[in-house]
Order: C-alpha cells, then structure tokens, then sequence
C-alpha cells in the first residue's frame, strides 16, 4: 500500500510518498520513520485505489521505523511476518512498493549479505542498525514497504539505498521489528536500556569464536561503571548471546529492559569470567531523523 502525506513547509505544502504494509486486521501498519515523520497530514492508498485516513501509533527514529493506524475496510487482508533469521544470503527476495509513486510495483532480487551496520552504511545521527543488503531494486518511494522470501512473509522493511552504488539496498530485519512492536503500539514510543560504555569491534576471539566488542572508554556513574566494567575489557556475550560486533552488542543492551540485571561474559587479561549489570534507562536524547539516501518525491501545490 502507498502512503500518502502532506508536509507544511512555512507557506507551502508538499506532498510526499512512502509505502507500508498491513501486519493486522484492526489497520496496523508498519513504515518507516523517515516517511512520516514531517506529516501534517497522513492518509494511506490501498491497492484498489481506496484512500483511507491514517494515523501515527508510534515511531522509534533510532531504527527508523513507524507504525500507523487505519480503519481497515472489509476485505482488506494483512500480510504474514517472517522470521529474517532464517533468510541465507543468496535466496531470492521479492520487494513491494511505490517507487517515483508507480504503486504495487513488484521488484526480485537476492539477499546479497545480512548484518550491515551503521558504519557500512552510515547515516546521520546515532542508530540501531543490523541491515538485510539486497540487489532488489528499490528506489524513492519504496521506503517502508516490505521485502519478502518466496513464501510472502516480510523479512524486512526496505529504507535506505546507497545513491553512489547502483543495485545497493538495505533493509530492517523484521525480527528486530518485532522486539519493538509491542511498545511502539502501546506506549509510541521505545524506551531503552543502556551500559554507559564505549565500544568498538574486538579482534576474533578464537576460544568462543566470535569478534565481541572492545571496552574503550567507561563514563562515571553508569551502570558499567557500577559494575566494575573496565576499559580493554572484552565483551564476548549478553546474557548468553554471543557478541559478534559493536553494533550488535548496543542493540541487545538497549532492548534487555531497564532495570534489568543481565550477564555479561568479559575477558580481562587474558581471563574470562562472568560479570552482572543492572541496566538503567539510557538518557533522552535528540538523535537527527533517519533520512536514508533516498529523499521521498516531494511536489509543491498551491496552499489554498
């Protein structure tokens, strides 16, 4: 389905395209952040050309995702999640969306690599990100449609391509969606967990097998440094998951729950041991919008 928004800008209004998906029969819809974040005005058109008024339940811009709400009309059928863990680089995917406003278009490619991270793919502000790489072409307009396996289940939402690389995309892996849902549509928002340290990438670690992420730096006061955390520490797993790099370490602290203790496996000099943290609610803060390398169409119209 094609979304539908007005944008005032001073004077004028734009109008912008994104596109989303139903996930239920009550008019839940996934999207983007990007795609609804500056609407003054938000409507979504199905694929019979019905157009429908729709509002925002909740956004995370962190991972740029949203959720809105219809009134669903009768016949309308929501769309089977899937489990974006068990895609494999090289099958074939499939993406639905509205690219340049050419709604229910139907592109196919492959998943070209999974676990791209906001440093491979870097856009402004910090993020959470894990993407899904695919050869799907995905162009402006496609944002916050799904990319899908050959069974029609969604294991992405697709966001950002890279305008330097042509036949680059990338997309949300569902599964991280689903860890958010339940709060975006309660409470719209996410509230997250955090450590207080900085980090990045350790070398491969070949007794657990995995890289984890390095200690570099321990800010006073935080729950690491309550917790003995020190810098050159290694981090090799979270509450039993291992740690495969930075970025994947920052989302399984955010999402573990404030006030929640959790373990953490570290290597101090050469020896591993088990250290328990009790997390605490990361501060507020204003991260710039996700806005992935593609701009939504926008055309200026007359106010009035």
């Amino acid at each position: 389905m094609t979304v539908l928004l007005k944008i005032k800008k001073g004077h004028m209004v734009g109008k912008g395209i994104g596109s989303g998906f139903l996930i239920d029969k009550s008019g839940t819809i996934l999207t983007n952040n990007h795609v609804v974040q500056d609407a003054s005005d938000l409507a979504v058109q199905l694929y019979n050309d019905k157009r429908v008024d729709a509002k925002v339940l909740g956004t995370d811009p962190m991972t740029d995702v949203a959720v809105i709400k219809i009134d669903p009309p009768a016949g309308i059928e929501p769309i089977a999640l899937g489990d974006s863990d068990a895609v494999s680089v090289g099958d074939w995917l499939v993406a639905i969306g509205s690219p340049h406003g050419l709604r229910q278009t139907v592109t196919a490619g492959i998943l070209s690599a999974r676990g791209r991270t906001i440093n491979e793919v870097p856009l402004p502000g910090q993020h959470y990100f894990d993407f899904l790489q695919t050869d799907t072409a995905i162009n402006q307009g496609n944002s916050g449609g799904p990319l899908l396996n050959l069974k029609g289940e969604v294991i992405g939402i697709n966001t950002a391509i890279n305008a330097k690389a042509q036949g680059l995309a990338f997309a949300i892996p569902i599964n991280m969606v689903k860890q958010m849902l339940p709060s975006l549509v309660k409470d719209g928002r996410v509230v997250r967990s955090y450590l207080g340290v900085g980090i990045e990438d350790s070398e491969f670690d070949e007794k657990s097998g995995t890289k984890g992420a390095l200690v570099v730096s321990v800010k006073k006061g935080t729950p690491a440094a309550k917790a003995g955390i020190k810098v050159d520490d290694v981090i090799l797993a979270v509450d039993g998951t291992p740690v495969k790099n930075s970025s994947q370490m920052r989302w399984l602290v955010s999402i573990a729950g404030v006030g929640r203790k959790v373990t953490l496996r570290v290597v101090r000099d050469s020896k591993a041991f088990d250290l328990t943290v009790k997390l605490e609610k990361l501060p507020e803060q204003k991260p710039a919008p996700a806005k992935p390398s593609e701009e939504e169409e926008e055309e200026e119209e007359d106010p009035h």
